[in-house]
């Protein structure tokens, strides 16, 4: 008789991380905000909280670095608001052209 080995079905460690943008517009609805005034450098105190909601959502629950959500922030802002060309932020990071157009 022939042992059959178990199959191996393995498990993802952590479940996949939600995208900025997906997370951006919960956080919008949450606090009753248009995702477009969170790109500006407005300092009214709704989107200031809104923003570190953000921040405080991508660092402490979903476990980036805090220079990795400011940096990854700041990259979508920009190329939300089409202030820069994809070309000028992926040299501005010093990232592929590929990775900010997705």
């Amino acid at each position: 008789m022939k042992k059959e080995t178990p199959k191996f079905n393995p498990v993802p460690l952590c479940p996949p991380r939600p995208p900025l943008s997906s997370l951006a517009k919960k956080v919008c609805e949450k606090y009753n905000v248009f995702e477009k005034e969170l790109r500006f450098g407005i300092r009214r105190n709704i989107l200031v909280q809104a923003r570190r909601a953000i921040s405080w959502f991508r660092a402490r629950e979903l476990g980036y670095s805090g220079a990795d959500v400011d940096k990854e922030l700041m990259i979508y802002f920009l190329w939300q608001t089409g202030l820069f060309a994809n070309r000028k932020i992926s040299g501005l990071f010093g990232l592929s052209y590929s990775s900010i157009s997705r």
